[in-house]
């Protein structure tokens, strides 16, 4: 019966007045009138006053241009060895180095010299010895590459211009001051080894041998990082000082091959791999389970992105570059189809009285062993 006793009240209050059409009782706004009200336990509707738009926000930077300010802030030392004939956005790339303190990620477009941007910041930092780590069918085209590049820096001392090439699963002795290249496949029998809980031990000759510099070409190989590779080359990166990740692959469309190297660079960024499978990997489920193999919040990741890497496509950098360049890729023979071009070679040009038929049948089978030999490794390439 509380309410009645309220509608008495109601009814005693000066200028009161009952409005038929709407069943209600209307009270003056006064402040006596809402003073009462409110002490009766009424909820006063406040005036809704009209508020301006906000004037509409700056679009954020774009972090592409950010860095790029960045970048052509810093001042390399004039004191330091550069590679002569680098293009600009080549030595761009030693800046960020130098920005990111000797450890960054390079994901340029395939054909904008990658490699050469790699041995730049080699000679500019002195890092010497390196570790290059690289696919197969490239270890003689990273060797030689490293002996041209290098050798036409007269600052850089000869000692310091040796590379090797390391192949075989079982290690054997390296020569102290050496640079050394070699492939993903192998990586791990020379780094160390896992013990139980699937750690991986960097207890190997390439852990001890004093790198500088660790180089990871194509760094997408270690993009599972359950995988024995990956987890050596991380071993490796926590013992070397330097690191340069390299990747023609964009991290924004296939980001989940990315992880392993962005954690290795920053690991507060992205300190935990399922995390960032579920929230920049496009995650979907196909019936049996989880599949990441798409991209999500591609602009955030941008943003986290040129923190640690710095990448200009083909179409960004190509006013610097010339209409074409022509190269020789060394690559090495399958040793079985080497010997049996051999005794091809052998064979067609012993001195004998063979006829015109005979020559042209041995040169034929000369052919035949020489695509042999280059088949694999051409294809491999």
């Amino acid at each position: 019966d509380n309410w009645r006793l309220v509608l008495e009240r109601v009814r005693t209050l000066p200028a009161r007045s009952f409005n038929p059409a709407t069943k209600l009782w209307e009270v003056p706004d006064k402040p006596a009138y809402v003073s009462w009200l409110t002490a009766s336990g009424w909820t006063i509707p406040q005036e809704q006053k009209e508020v301006a738009p906000a004037a509409p926000l700056p679009p954020p930077p774009d972090p592409a241009e950010e860095q790029a300010k960045k970048i052509k802030a810093v001042r390399l030392e004039e004191c330091r060895p550069l590679i002569p004939g680098l293009y600009p956005y080549q030595v761009d790339f030693v800046r960020f180095m130098s920005l990111r303190k000797g450890r960054a990620a390079l994901g340029d477009d395939m054909g904008t010299g990658k490699t050469v941007q790699a041995l730049a910041w080699l000679a500019y930092s002195g890092a010497f010895p390196a570790l290059i780590v690289v696919n197969a069918p490239t270890k003689l085209q990273w060797a030689r590459a490293f002996k041209d590049w290098l050798g036409k820096v007269p600052a850089v001392s000869p000692m310091f211009k040796r590379i090797g090439v390391l192949s075989g699963r079982k290690p054997f002795p390296m020569e102290p001051g050496v640079s050394y290249i070699i492939n993903w496949d192998i990586l791990a029998d020379w780094a160390g080894h896992l013990v139980g809980n699937g750690q991986f031990i960097p207890d190997g000759p390439l852990a001890k041998f004093g790198f500088q510099l660790l180089i990871g070409d194509e760094c997408q190989a270690i993009g599972n990082p359950t995988s024995k590779r990956s987890k050596a080359f991380r071993a490796l990166s926590r013992v070397i000082p330097g690191l340069i990740g390299m990747s023609g692959t964009p991290a924004r469309s296939k980001p989940a091959q990315f992880w392993p190297l962005l954690n290795i660079l920053s690991p507060d960024k992205f300190p935990n791999y399922y995390h960032y499978l579920n929230r920049y990997c496009g995650p979907k489920s196909n019936g049996f389970g989880m599949t990441y193999n798409g991209a999500s919040h591609i602009q955030e990741l941008h943003r986290l992105l040129v923190d640690v890497m710095v990448r200009r496509t083909k179409a960004q950098v190509m006013k610097d570059l010339p209409p074409k360049t022509v190269d020789v890729i060394p690559l090495e023979p399958d040793q079985k189809a080497l010997a049996e071009y051999q005794a091809a070679e052998h064979e067609a040009f012993r001195q004998d009285n063979a006829t015109k038929a005979e020559l042209r049948e041995r040169i034929a089978g000369l052919l035949r062993s020489a695509y042999s030999l280059k088949e694999k490794p051409s294809l491999g390439w």
